[in-house]
């Protein structure tokens, strides 16, 4: 938590001071906080839409090119298959909420591209990784 990541910070200030004058010594001092998890079902409606980011990479895959997906150095591009992923959509929500650096989406199941999820819809669990928010139930 902040008050712990507080306390451990101050106790290494002042073991710091202590030994100064023993010692010479440096330190970096940095902390991250305990990934969360956020449990949930989505529903995806659209038939374009994969369930995480899809990049086909033509050099390695031997997907034929043409001339307009070649860089400034004749080298392949990747392609972005379909939209926004679900884990894109659901990240980036949670991202602009909770300020985290990361989100994970753990889903439970696959599914292709083109297969839309109805009903009840898919469960996922969602890492989040180092919250600066605090995180509550609502």
């Amino acid at each position: 938590s902040t008050n712990e990541r507080m306390q451990l910070e101050t106790r290494l200030i002042e073991f710091q001071r202590d030994v100064a004058d023993k010692i010479q010594s440096s330190w970096i001092v940095s902390s991250e906080f305990c990934p969360v998890y956020m449990f949930g079902r989505y529903n995806k409606l659209a038939r374009d839409v994969p369930q995480s980011m899809w990049i086909i990479d033509s050099a390695n895959n031997g997907v034929a090119h043409d001339a307009t997906s070649l860089d400034v150095d004749n080298m392949p591009l990747q392609q972005r298959k379909g939209r926004n992923s679900v884990e894109e959509i659901v990240a980036h929500a949670v991202q602009k909420v909770l300020q985290c650096t990361e989100c994970r989406l753990h889903a439970c199941g696959r599914e292709d591209i083109d297969v839309r999820c109805l009903g009840n819809g898919r469960p996922f669990a969602l890492e989040i990784l180092n919250a600066q928010m605090p995180i509550t139930a609502e």
